[in-house]
């Protein structure tokens, strides 16, 4: 019997109404470099469960860290035993239903997976080779870990659902001198295979950007249109997707709070969150309470269409699931069920890139 589903067979036996349980199965390993030498080389894996239980308005949450029959056992008895000190909530109704899920692709990727520590090492140890681009250049420091995972996860109304996925990421820094100037550069890459991830572009890149860096100049004061990328367009869009957390909206804690519907951005500015992009590092089937992904349009021509539901908000608000159910940002089986974006995107107006931006916008920062 799967882990899963012996720890909804035993809250069910315990007394619980509903039942849920989760599986992480993860394996890691990881390289890290400094000022141009690797340096450390780790694996790790990973491996536990968490149940969650409902009866009569109260929820309760138990965990383990070993899949072995008794202590998949002991969690679920624990959750039971928790729900008497949990607190009655009017709006909790138990779990979702089964679903259809979409079929999500770029998901796996084989080499990413049984990549060896010697090819890995030797990838790292081009590029950093490569990154030796000006004599300017004092550092560069990366790191490179490769992630496989699996998920599977059941509930006492008949869901029972499994994906496995693997990602590759780089992060790289650089730094710059020449006479009393220092500049950094900053490159992180994220996908779901190795072959695209080119950890010798990033740190190419990197390197660029800092010796770009030595050569910034102070300005006056001045009112100038914006062009952000990167990082910084990122930074902006992940706070905007946290007020958007319908958990947030609820208690009034989020500045997009009661504007559902109303306009709160340009009317050139659509917000995409969309958990089925084929190959996203984000993508996946479902959320972590087993609610089926979808493209969700969350502002659209400027216009707020809609918020980040988990189970509970879509039923209390009476709105439409998203599927953005997440465990400590993502599938972890400790810490609680909240809410977490997915793949944001901005979606583009226009044609061109960077350069025809700014030639657009004429002086601008």
């Amino acid at each position: 019997m799967e882990p899963v589903d012996l720890a909804v067979e035993e809250a069910l036996r315990g007394g619980a109404e509903q039942a849920e349980a989760l599986t992480m199965e993860a394996h890691s390993l990881t390289l890290t470099a400094e000022r141009w030498e690797l340096k450390k080389a780790s694996a790790s894996t990973v491996k536990g469960l968490a149940v969650r239980v409902y009866s009569r308005r109260r929820l309760a949450t138990a965990y383990t860290s070993s899949l072995d029959p008794s202590s998949v056992s002991e969690a679920a008895k624990r959750a039971v035993k928790q729900l008497k000190a949990s607190l009655e909530d009017e709006s909790l109704e138990g779990f979702p239903q089964p679903s259809t899920y979409p079929r999500v692709d770029g998901l796996w990727d084989e080499e990413t997976a049984q990549l060896s520590l010697e090819d890995a090492a030797r990838l790292v140890e081009e590029a950093l080779k490569a990154s030796r681009i000006d004599d300017r250049l004092a550092s560069i420091n990366a790191s490179l870990t490769l992630h496989r995972r699996k998920i599977t996860l059941a509930n006492s109304l008949g869901i029972e659902a499994s994906f496995k996925d693997t990602w590759a990421r780089a992060d790289v820094e650089a730094s710059a001198k020449e006479a009393d100037n220092y500049a950094s550069g900053y490159q992180p890459k994220w996908t779901r295979s190795i072959k695209e991830l080119s950890l010798t572009e990033a740190s190419i890149q990197a390197a660029q950007e800092a010796l770009e860096g030595l050569k910034a100049k102070k300005v006056k004061t001045q009112e100038l249109p914006l062009i952000l990328t990167g990082l910084a367009l990122h930074m902006v869009v992940s706070s905007i997707a946290t007020a958007l957390d319908a958990e947030l909206i609820l208690h009034g804690r989020s500045f997009l709070t009661g504007r559902l519907g109303e306009s709160v951005a340009s009317p050139f500015i659509t917000l995409v969150d969309d958990a089925t992009a084929p190959g996203e590092v984000k993508s996946r089937p479902f959320d972590a309470e087993g609610t089926p992904s979808r493209r969700v349009a969350l502002i659209e021509d400027g216009v707020l269409k809609s918020l980040l539901h988990y189970h509970y908000t879509s039923r209390k608000m009476k709105a439409e699931p998203t599927g953005h159910a997440a465990r400590n940002g993502g599938y972890s089986y400790v810490g609680r069920v909240g809410i977490a974006p997915t793949n944001l995107i901005l979606e583009p107006r226009g044609s061109g890139g960077v350069e025809k931006l700014a030639s657009e916008a004429g002086r601008a920062l």
